[in-house]
């Protein structure tokens, strides 16, 4: 009640960014070159509707979580297969004959074809560890929702105007 008997959020946001601004010694006009962007501009918006944009984004997070780890795991069978193909193709050069000036050529690219298959490789067992960060950080996302989601009837409380009215999006 404390930050709500002040006069909202928003405005008790604007006072700690305009004490920030002059403690930087950017006090003065609100606009014009120099001008430092406040949390509360780009966050509250015209109508304080922070919390909205704050809960879609949770809402979607999960989504653009999956789709990233997705994404990673296809990555991953892609550079998989070509580090299985770049391996088939080093063990089929000591097929190829060898002789004269051209064996140095042929240990270089079996050499460095060997190499580049263990690099991919490496690369695919990176990217599955990522994946695995990946769905860590979106369990952790689905936890902060829940709270976020569980805190909604108190936001609610302190930014709408009348409490009892059912938010669609809700």
């Amino acid at each position: 009640t404390g930050r709500a008997e002040r006069g909202g959020g928003a405005r008790f946001l604007r006072r700690v960014s305009a004490a920030a601004a002059a403690a930087a010694g950017l006090a003065g006009g609100r606009s014009g070159e120099g001008r430092m962007a406040f949390f509360v501009e780009s966050f509250w918006g015209e109508r304080n509707n922070g919390f909205d944009v704050l809960y879609h984004n949770m809402k979607h997070g999960h989504l653009s979580t999956k789709d990233l780890a997705d994404f990673i795991r296809e990555r991953a069978t892609i550079e998989e297969t070509y580090s299985r193909s770049m391996t088939k193709l080093a063990k089929s050069a000591s097929n190829y004959t060898q002789l004269g000036t051209f064996a140095p050529v042929w240990d270089v690219f079996k050499t460095s074809t060997e190499k580049l298959a263990s690099c991919h490789l490496d690369l695919v067992r990176r990217l599955q560890e990522l994946i695995k960060e990946v769905h860590k950080y979106g369990d952790e996302q689905i936890k902060a929702y829940k709270k976020v989601i569980n805190s909604f009837p108190y936001v609610c409380q302190m930014t709408c105007p009348n409490p009892k009215i059912e938010m669609a999006w809700f």
